[in-house]
Protein backbone atom coordinates (compact mmCIF):
# COMPACT_ATOMS: atom_id res chain seq x y z
CA UNK A 1 0.00 0.00 0.00
CA UNK A 2 1.29 3.44 -0.89
CA UNK A 3 2.25 5.82 1.86
CA UNK A 4 0.55 9.20 2.04
CA UNK A 5 3.73 10.83 0.72
CA UNK A 6 3.39 8.73 -2.47
CA UNK A 7 -0.08 10.11 -3.19
CA UNK A 8 -0.39 12.81 -5.82
CA UNK A 9 -3.36 15.11 -6.43
CA UNK A 10 -4.91 15.53 -9.86
CA UNK A 11 -7.51 18.17 -10.72
CA UNK A 12 -10.30 17.13 -13.08
CA UNK A 13 -10.57 19.72 -15.86
CA UNK A 14 -13.66 20.47 -17.90
CA UNK A 15 -13.59 21.36 -21.61
CA UNK A 16 -13.47 25.08 -20.78
CA UNK A 17 -10.46 24.60 -18.48
CA UNK A 18 -12.15 24.96 -15.10
CA UNK A 19 -11.13 22.50 -12.41
CA UNK A 20 -14.14 21.19 -10.53
CA UNK A 21 -12.80 18.35 -8.38
CA UNK A 22 -9.59 16.68 -7.22
CA UNK A 23 -8.72 12.98 -7.21
CA UNK A 24 -5.67 11.48 -5.52
CA UNK A 25 -3.61 8.50 -6.53
CA UNK A 26 -0.05 7.33 -6.92
CA UNK A 27 -0.36 7.54 -10.73
CA UNK A 28 -2.49 9.60 -13.13
CA UNK A 29 -4.17 6.39 -14.30
CA UNK A 30 -5.31 5.56 -10.78
CA UNK A 31 -6.83 9.03 -10.40
CA UNK A 32 -8.51 8.67 -13.83
CA UNK A 33 -10.14 5.39 -12.76
CA UNK A 34 -11.55 7.14 -9.69
CA UNK A 35 -12.77 10.04 -11.84
CA UNK A 36 -14.50 7.62 -14.24
CA UNK A 37 -16.67 6.36 -11.37
CA UNK A 38 -18.09 9.88 -11.01
CA UNK A 39 -19.07 10.31 -14.67
CA UNK A 40 -22.58 11.59 -15.35
CA UNK A 41 -25.13 9.22 -16.84
CA UNK A 42 -23.50 5.78 -16.58
CA UNK A 43 -24.70 3.26 -19.17
CA UNK A 44 -26.67 0.11 -18.44
CA UNK A 45 -23.81 -2.05 -19.78
CA UNK A 46 -20.22 -1.57 -20.87
CA UNK A 47 -21.29 -1.52 -24.54
CA UNK A 48 -23.98 1.12 -23.88
CA UNK A 49 -21.71 3.38 -21.81
CA UNK A 50 -20.74 6.62 -23.50
CA UNK A 51 -17.05 7.42 -23.72
CA UNK A 52 -15.94 10.76 -22.32
CA UNK A 53 -12.52 12.40 -22.22
CA UNK A 54 -11.04 12.71 -18.72
CA UNK A 55 -8.48 15.50 -18.39
CA UNK A 56 -6.37 15.48 -15.23
CA UNK A 57 -3.79 18.09 -14.28
CA UNK A 58 -1.34 17.18 -11.56
CA UNK A 59 -1.36 19.84 -8.84
CA UNK A 60 1.82 21.89 -8.96
CA UNK A 61 2.44 21.23 -12.67
CA UNK A 62 1.01 22.33 -16.00
CA UNK A 63 1.00 18.88 -17.64
CA UNK A 64 -2.47 17.55 -18.46
CA UNK A 65 -3.07 13.79 -18.75
CA UNK A 66 -5.94 12.84 -21.07
CA UNK A 67 -7.79 9.52 -20.78
CA UNK A 68 -10.96 8.09 -22.28
CA UNK A 69 -13.36 6.98 -19.57
CA UNK A 70 -16.73 5.27 -19.36
CA UNK A 71 -18.88 3.84 -16.59
CA UNK A 72 -21.86 1.53 -16.29
CA UNK A 73 -24.08 0.20 -13.53
CA UNK A 74 -24.60 -3.49 -12.89
CA UNK A 75 -26.82 -5.27 -10.42
CA UNK A 76 -24.94 -7.08 -7.67
CA UNK A 77 -24.96 -10.87 -7.86
CA UNK A 78 -27.64 -12.63 -5.87
CA UNK A 79 -26.16 -14.30 -2.81
CA UNK A 80 -27.82 -17.22 -1.04
CA UNK A 81 -27.60 -16.42 2.68
CA UNK A 82 -28.54 -19.96 3.86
Amino acid sequence: MARDSDKRNFALRTEDGTEESVFSGSTPRQAALKAARDLDDPGSSEDDAGREPIRLREKGTTKVHVYEGWAWKESPPEVDMD
